[in-house]
């Protein structure tokens, strides 16, 4: 069984390269599977190994004039699986041909060119997947190999690199003729990220790309990759992926290796990047610091930039098929004495140049992109920055002292009542900076958010006269970094309105 983790930073790699590596081969049980071909199909059946990576027990994929028949065994918990056939290029890599997202245990793939294919299965409830290789497509021969003819201009990229003694890569490379959007990875291995950015040259300013995340607005096809990261012992390999205005794959993508090469000196004043934007002093990509937390929660640090005004924090949230979730930007300043304006942007003041994001809305097998970046008054970046994946990141436990107290729940409550409106009042507990209340919904049996007040009462309007009302009442309280913290929540307080 030939088990593949996807990484999130690989997502578009992957959708350029494909993932299959070769034949199938054993996984957890030390010795290689049996592949069965039989004409045109191609099956392996691992068994109970399969349960320990949540990946199909048997699965089979059967070629045919122009097609691919492909079947699995169901995954326990799963709700949906990706699918794609790859197709082998001239060096050695895998292009993906054709890829599926499916709820069923079985589909056709239809149109493809007489090839030789390898077939991957992902389900929706685990980080690895699984090929088959040695799928052939027969007849069909008049259909036009458009991947095939794509990537032929792989070698118009011209990616030339220069490495540097900080643990830097200037590349440069020539532009695809219709390409908007540029994706640059760096890894090692199979897929094991270093770093990773989405570029474009033709883009005046930095903006949001359905699908890709961030992307970066640079004056010329020249840019500074971090490979600091890298293993003693291990070869980086960078890969630059081509895509259209509409952010599709145009299928044109070049990777080269990092060996071999002269090693330059960094200038301190050098911009090797060419981004619309300052670098920092060392040339470097601007990274923040990213630890993970249990409560779904990350510590966000990076270092002050000399003239920065406050910083832009983004959060970019995506489930395990790389579709957008949640994005989300904060805006913060650790030199600032007190929130303010910029612009029509709210800055909140911080101590210190640290902030904890809210990963909640991140579903399971999902991942969270983070940038921080450094802006001046007239809200400009001062350097280039580069996000960091919490894909990898090891899950802290939050401390009790980390994090902040739980402040009392409300007490001693009072109300007061009209026929269409209930004034609740209560005693203000200690350290409460404000307070959330709740009503009772008996359709849904839930208790509903009202409204966000911050003093001890709240006025609860449009209800119906002679009605059985229940609310309460939660404390929250704001960390260092101002952001509101849940405390205690009060017990069921009922009203009943007026005739």
């Amino acid at each position: 069984m030939n088990i593949k983790k996807i990484t999130a930073f690989a997502a578009a790699v992957i959708m350029a390269a494909g993932i299959c590596t070769g034949v199938p081969t054993g996984t957890g049980t030390g010795s290689p599977l049996a592949v069965t071909v039989s004409a045109n199909t191609v099956s392996q059946n691992p068994g109970a190994s399969a349960a320990q990576y949540n990946t199909p027990a048997s699965y089979s994929a059967t070629g045919g004039n122009g097609t691919i028949d492909v079947k699995w065994e169901a995954v326990s918990g799963a709700t949906s699986y990706y699918v794609s056939a790859d197709k082998k290029q001239a060096n050695g890599s895998y292009m993906s041909a054709a890829y599926k997202n499916v709820t069923g245990t079985s589909c056709k793939f239809e149109n493809l060119p007489a090839d030789t294919y390898c077939i991957f299965i992902k389900s929706d409830n685990a980080e690895y997947g699984v090929s088959l290789d040695g799928v052939v497509v027969t007849g069909n021969e008049s259909k036009k190999d458009s991947t095939k003819t794509t990537n032929e201009k792989a070698d118009s990229f011209n990616l030339t690199p220069t490495l540097y003694d900080d643990g830097t890569v200037d590349i440069t490379w020539n532009e695809i003729e219709g390409a908007y959007i540029y994706s640059i990875y760096a890894y090692y291995g199979i897929s094991s990220e270093l770093s990773s950015a989405v570029v474009s040259t033709a883009a005046k300013e930095d903006f949001d790309s359905n699908g890709r995340g961030r992307v970066k607005a640079i004056s010329s096809p020249k840019y500074t990759v971090d490979i600091s990261k890298l293993p003693k012992g291990e070869t980086a390999k960078i890969q630059i992926v081509a895509f259209d205005k509409n952010v599709k794959n145009m299928g044109i993508y070049k990777t080269i290796e990092i060996k071999d090469l002269k090693v330059n000196k960094r200038s301190g004043t050098s911009s090797s990047s060419s981004s619309k934007s300052t670098k920092t002093a060392s040339g470097k990509p601007y990274i923040p610091t990213v630890k993970l937390y249990d409560d779904n929660t990350a510590d966000v640090t990076w270092k002050e930039v000399k003239g920065a005004y406050f910083y832009a924090i983004y959060v970019y949230i995506y489930d395990d098929w790389d579709e957008s979730v949640s994005q989300e930007m904060i805006f913060v300043s650790p030199t600032a004495k007190k929130d303010f304006k910029s612009g029509d942007l709210s800055v909140k003041a911080i101590s210190e140049a640290k902030y904890t994001v809210d990963l909640s809305a991140m579903p399971k097998g999902g991942y969270a992109f983070i940038y921080v970046a450094p802006a001046d008054k007239n809200n400009k970046s001062l350097a280039d920055t580069e996000g960091v994946s919490t894909t990898d990141l090891k899950v802290n436990k939050r401390s009790a002292a980390s994090s902040s107290s739980k402040t009392a729940a409300p007490s001693n409550f009072k109300a007061s009542k009209t026929k269409n409106s209930v004034t609740l009042k209560w005693d203000a507990a200690d350290g409460a900076d404000m307070y959330r209340v709740y009503k009772y919904n008996d359709k849904t049996g839930k208790y509903e958010k009202y409204k966000d007040v911050t003093s001890a009462k709240c006025t609860v309007s449009g209800l119906s006269a002679n009605t059985k009302y229940k609310f309460k009442v939660v404390s929250y309280s704001k960390n260092k970094d101002g952001k509101y913290v849940k405390g205690e929540s009060s017990k069921a307080v009922s009203v009943t309105t007026k005739k």
